[in-house]
């Protein structure tokens, strides 16, 4: 093999993962009246994920700390800085939360490497969504085989 093939063919090889790994997905969550479906979301900064109402009721999403943000948040860039390292936001992760979304319509968050990953159930109109049993996860991790 001459040294131009193997130099452009050694940089393709090199190119490929760093091509693959730029590319987001979109993620479809389903709310139901007890929780999400999947409940576990396996995610990359990035990515979206849709979440679709079919609990039969209008729906509200809240990850765990919420109501976190500081004066100077912004939400077009969560995992901003101020000029001393420190995150516009109380705790480890970025806190979120959804307006109300009617029964069969959707709503789409788009993650973050701040973005909060602990959900808390979902608040469905005159049901509620307060039993920790029905909570969700989004992860960074790699799914497990089978998942």
């Amino acid at each position: 093999m001459n040294k131009l093939v193997s130099t452009v063919l050694a940089t393709t090889l090199v190119a490929l993962p760093l091509a693959a790994s730029a590319q987001s997905t979109q993620h479809e969550v389903r709310i139901e009246k007890r929780g999400y479906f999947p409940q576990t979301i396996h995610v990359q900064p990035g990515d979206t994920i849709r979440f679709v109402n079919k609990s039969g009721n209008w729906a509200r999403l809240y990850s765990e700390n919420y109501n976190d943000n500081y004066s100077g948040y912004s939400s077009s860039n969560p995992c901003n800085t101020d000029s001393n390292g420190n995150y516009y936001f109380a705790g480890a992760k970025d806190g979120w939360n959804t307006d109300w979304i009617s029964n069969n319509n959707s709503t789409v968050i788009t993650i973050h490497d701040c973005t909060e990953t602990d959900l808390r159930s979902p608040y469905v109109y005159q049901y509620g969504g307060n039993n920790s049993y029905y909570r969700g996860e989004i992860t960074f991790d790699e799914p497990y085989l089978g998942q």
